[in-house]
């Protein structure tokens, strides 16, 4: 997955997921504000989709 907070871009692996709360382990950290954005998206055929939304924690 890619992930996108405020202007920084960064992939991921999800290493939980239950209710409304996932976990994301970063390849490269981030430095943002709680209650930070999330866009998150995933690469389907050639290009990338937005899948989901979220707040930081």
């Amino acid at each position: 997955l890619v992930l996108n907070v405020a202007t920084t871009v960064t992939s991921g692996i999800v290493t939980s997921a239950r209710n409304d709360t996932i976990e994301v382990v970063l390849r490269k950290p981030v430095c943002a504000e709680a209650n930070s954005n999330v866009a998150i998206s995933r690469k389907i055929g050639e290009g990338w989709r937005l899948i989901g939304y979220g707040k930081i924690k």
